[in-house]
């Protein structure tokens, strides 16, 4: 036999063409109530391999379901990773975290604490209308939460982790949820860890989550090009939707998060407004919400009159409305409410927006809101601008400064073009003649 076929058995040749099937679950199937056991039948002799099958696909279903036979209720350790994962969300490194990367996290957990539950069936569904299906499907998930099954990994103590379990658990995450979740769930359970190991009462001496030489993703680098900046705002104001031309022009120009542009302010009621200040040459300010940088961001000529004509809209706005606008007032206003857009309903818009631009540039379909912030940067090294001219403008730190190239640069044969024209010209004034 070349391969063996049965999971959690191993199968132990005797010599004569048979084998001693044994058993042998792994540290997190013990941890959750099962044992070890030689295969034999109630005469003393050993499983056949038909025999064996049988028992190893009813075995990997109460593995899958979380449950030894006779077991009962799998109660957690008492420092399993589920109790350590409910110390770290509650700690105060957490709640250090932007709201978004709390919410991110938490999200995330549940996939350490709890088996994915399936999709329902056709049959939940059949003869319903289109409302009547979701309630329905939105109704059988919350029965299926009531009965959902703990991962493994949840209920095992938290010391008993190492490097290949988490591994493993990383690769049952990919196949079942896919890479970019799995890999998002071990930063999660990491970061655990490392708060662990400075918490008192955990003794965790080793972060297992660490060097696991794990898959990575090809980073999503994507450059808009000055017909879909132009076809987007056009549609924008076409749509009566200017505000998502403004974020546009505002990502564009200063290569920040769609949150952070969403969050931008300006204070209504003051000597000069924004759009005042940015024009006599000051710069807007704003503190990231994920890494908390600051960074000023002096407006080109374009954003600018961008900013002009949207401040003249919100004091006509407030004017009809008969309202006076006092204290912080959202720079990138929803047309219909006046306030800031929240993420979701801006997302939305923004499709909308996208998918008229493509009648008339279709390569814009393809393009997301955060891509901005990678043409940013592209833009900004096509303008001959140094890392430490960037990094002031999109808030990246200078210690990492080094990466940008690789995760935000889009590299190609612009870059090849200049390097070569530079190179000649320096070759010229040297007097270098080959």
């Amino acid at each position: 036999m070349k391969r063996n076929p049965f999971p959690y058995v191993k199968l132990r040749p005797r010599g004569d063409g048979t084998y001693r099937p044994r058993f042998e679950p792994g540290p997190l199937q013990r941890a959750a109530g099962f044992t070890a056991q030689d295969l034999k039948n109630a005469d003393g002799t050993w499983f056949t391999l038909d025999q064996v099958a049988t028992f190893a696909t009813a075995k990997r279903e109460e593995i899958r379901s979380g449950q030894a036979k006779g077991a009962g209720e799998l109660a957690p350790a008492p420092k399993s990773v589920a109790k350590l994962l409910d110390a770290y969300l509650a700690s105060a490194d957490f709640k250090r975290l932007a709201p978004k990367t709390q919410a991110d996290y938490e999200w995330k957990a549940t996939a350490i604490r709890w088996k994915q539950i399936a999709e329902p069936g056709p049959e939940v569904t059949e003869g319903l209308s289109r409302r009547q299906a979701e309630f329905a499907k939105r109704a059988w998930r919350n029965d299926a939460r009531k009965v959902r099954q703990p991962e493994p990994i949840a209920i095992a103590p938290a010391s008993s982790l190492t490097p290949a379990i988490v591994k493993t658990f990383f690769e049952y995450l990919e196949r079942e949820r896919g890479l970019s979740m799995a890999l998002g769930t071990i930063m999660v359970l990491s970061a655990a860890f490392s708060w662990a190991r400075l918490a008192e009462g955990w003794e965790i001496k080793v972060n297992p989550c660490h060097d696991l030489d794990l898959p990575r993703p090809e980073p999503r680098v994507v450059t808009w090009t000055f017909d879909e900046v132009r076809a987007a705002i056009a549609a924008a104001d076409q749509l009566g939707m200017p505000s998502i031309g403004d974020a546009i022009l505002i990502g564009l120009f200063s290569g920040q998060r769609q949150g952070d542009i969403l969050a931008l302010v300006d204070k209504a009621g003051t000597n000069r407004t924004l759009a005042e200040r940015v024009a006599d040459g000051e710069p807007m300010r704003l503190v990231q919400s994920k890494t908390k940088a600051r960074v000023a961001v002096f407006a080109a000529p374009d954003l600018i009159a961008r900013l002009a004509a949207a401040e003249a809209r919100r004091k006509a706005r407030a004017e009809e409305s008969g309202v006076t606008l006092v204290g912080d007032v959202a720079v990138v206003q929803n047309e219909k409410t006046g306030a800031a857009w929240t993420g979701d309903k801006f997302r939305r818009r923004f499709a909308e927006v996208r998918a008229l631009a493509a009648k008339q540039v279709p390569s814009i379909a393809g393009r997301n809101f955060q891509d901005l912030r990678d043409t940013a940067v592209t833009w900004l090294a096509r303008a001959e601008c140094t890392l430490a001219e960037i990094c002031s403008i999109t808030g990246h730190s200078l210690q990492s400064a080094t990466t940008i190239f690789k995760h935000y640069l889009e590299l190609g044969e612009p870059f090849a073009r200049e390097a070569i024209r530079k190179q000649v010209e320096w070759m010229e004034r040297e007097g270098v003649k080959l």
